[in-house]
């Protein structure tokens, strides 16, 4: 029996946790006692893949700077069933940021998309942007009814402001949308690039699960604070076969529990993850979802 082979894009806008999941990985790769993995082939700066190992297995948080000049990365995984090639066009994550923000396609990207059998789209909780309730929008209106900056907003929202303020409506701003609707802007681009492939294969990854309180499931999670992007994905699974992921790559909060980190010993020992469901799964389920179409 022949194994199987895929092609998985990492997608994610800036400081979203994929090079800290990438470097997680690096270091299952690199573990001799981790036999569910193996390194096949990689293209790409061998020597920045380390240092993300590295940094993942000193507990040190990765930053956005060290990521956004590495582009082109492929990395090729072997597992029992098959191999899977993980393309990063851009581990910074400003190529999805301008498909989004500047209404352009970067090549790497659109490279990656085209020749991807699934994505991994990566969310970190604590880099959310929210939307603003329309009830607080009214208060505020309510309780400034004379600031110039009010005036110009109710011409916006259409409430019959004075119109000799001299002030124009505020224009929006792509690069000011909430975290939902530029994921889901992105999604529906990707979406009809990709119409001929639909349904694509698309696993949402929550990167820091580690930070989330309350202990939710992924797909509550997803539910209360992305209900857009949660509904989005579920009404159109003509569309998408999707999953959903928690995953802790470095296994606990940073700075304060590195000590403790560091005690468990290797990297192997001390990242998680968990599926819609809250079960537990390997650190490697992600990938392998692509695998078994």
């Amino acid at each position: 029996m022949s194994k199987e082979r895929s092609t998985v894009a990492f997608l994610g806008f800036p400081s979203t946790g994929k090079s800290t999941y990438l470097g997680a990985l690096w270091q299952l790769v690199q573990d001799p006692c981790e036999r569910t993995v193996e390194e096949r082939d990689l293209t790409g700066d061998r020597s920045y893949l380390q240092l993300l190992g590295d940094r993942v297995a000193r507990c040190e948080e990765i930053g956005r700077t060290e990521a956004s000049s590495v582009e082109g990365m492929e990395l090729t995984l072997g597992f029992e069933y098959g191999d899977i090639t993980v393309r990063i066009p851009d581990l910074g994550g400003e190529m999805l940021r301008h498909l989004v923000e500047d209404r352009t396609w970067p090549t790497p990207l659109l490279d990656t998309i085209a020749a991807s059998d699934a994505m991994l789209l990566f969310i970190h909780p604590g880099n959310l942007t929210l939307p603003v309730p329309i009830t607080m929008v009214d208060e505020v209106l309510s309780e400034h009814p004379s600031s110039p900056a009010i005036e110009s907003a109710k011409l916006a929202k259409g409430q019959g402001a004075n119109l000799d303020t001299g002030l124009d409506p505020p224009k929006f701003q792509a690069g000011s949308a909430c975290t939902a609707a530029k994921c889901i802007d992105a999604l529906e681009n990707i979406l009809a690039f990709k119409r001929t492939s639909w349904p694509i294969r698309l696993g949402i990854v929550i990167s820091a699960w580690d930070t989330v309180e309350g202990s939710p499931t992924p797909k509550s999670w997803l539910n209360r604070n992305l209900p857009a992007l949660d509904g989005f994905a579920t009404a159109n699974t003509d569309m998408i076969d999707w999953t959903l992921y928690g995953v802790s790559a470095q296994g606990g909060k940073l700075p304060t529990q590195r000590d403790k980190l560091l005690a468990s010993g290797s990297v192997r020992k001390r990242v998680y993850a968990r599926n819609a469901s809250g079960g537990s799964v390997p650190v490697t389920d992600p990938l392998c979802w692509a695998l078994t179409k």
